[in-house]
């Protein structure tokens, strides 16, 4: 490993050493506290994703549909929170209804911004407010649940085991790569790697707190690992289009929230719905 990949390693395990145990801490806290800190997020993302809609451009634009589409999304994310939507108390619906709205919302705002200003980035920086707020709301929900904290716990194993497993292995064994034009550095055997990572440290985890059998364990960290990839590659062509290395500077090491956060923002609502659709009905 060069110089650089080392300094860049270190700076990685320093930012994770500083944030995991104030974010597992929140998580078990939970309540107000744990909606308080996803707003906050939700908040600097939307933040981060208009100074990325503006990088480049001679005259920044002001993002006038992504904050108001943001403020309704901000507002059902709230309505979630305070109220604790839960499927033994309302059974599958309220929570799906206001992800459900969201991304409505979010299609009509993209689709308003495209055709009234017809810029190249007027799309995208609307799709801002599906990919910030329907993964916000997600975590809330799943939080609410008598068994949220657990779950949130696992989700963040599940893609953080990707996240290390794919660029430890990536960086050691090398290989083909996994989609060049996008990122160039992910190989298929990182990957793999992630993949591996999540399904030894989350599916064990996930049969003693989750109370799940073995034959959905495995398929459900798999799943997790390969969306929360997916993001991380979304996330990555994004900058591409953009023609940014890094998203923000927040976070040393890591960039902005974005280049830190891409895999959960993806993962998060899939973890909502395996709860819903696969675990709340053979509980209820």
């Amino acid at each position: 490993m060069t110089d650089s990949g080392r300094s860049e390693l270190s700076l990685r395990i320093i930012s994770a050493v500083v944030l995991i145990p104030g974010v597992l801490v929140l998580d078990w806290v939970g309540g107000v506290t744990f909606d308080i800190m996803v707003t906050v997020l939700a908040v600097l993302m939307a933040i981060e994703w208009d100074g990325l809609m503006n990088a480049g451009t001679e005259t920044p634009e002001g993002g006038k549909a992504l904050r108001a589409g943001f403020g309704l999304a901000a507002t059902a994310a709230l309505v979630t929170a305070w109220t604790g939507f839960s499927y033994q108390h309302f059974g599958v619906g309220p929570d799906l209804s206001v992800i459900a709205a969201i991304l409505l919302a979010g299609i009509v705002i993209c689709q308003a911004e495209q055709t009234v200003r017809r810029r190249p980035r007027a799309w995208l920086r609307s799709a801002g407010v599906i990919y910030i707020c329907v993964p916000s709301v997600s975590f809330m929900a799943l939080r609410h649940e008598p068994d949220g904290g657990l779950w949130i716990l696992w989700l963040f194993i599940a893609v953080w085991s990707t996240d290390i497993g794919a660029y430890a292995v990536g960086r050691k064994l090398g290989g083909a790569k996994l989609a060049p034009r996008i990122s160039p550095n992910k190989t298929w055997s990182g990957a793999i790697g992630g993949v591996t990572a999540a399904v030894i440290l989350s599916a064990p985890l996930s049969m003693i707190m989750n109370d799940f059998e073995l034959t959905l364990a495995i398929p459900a960290a798999i799943a997790i690992s390969v969306v929360s990839q997916c993001g991380d590659l979304a996330e990555s062509a994004v900058k591409r289009h953009l023609h940014v290395k890094d998203s923000g500077t927040i976070i040393p090491g890591h960039g902005g929230l974005f280049d830190r956060l891409d895999g959960l923002l993806a993962a998060a609502p899939l973890a909502l719905a395996i709860h819903y659709f696969l675990v709340s009905p053979t509980t209820a």
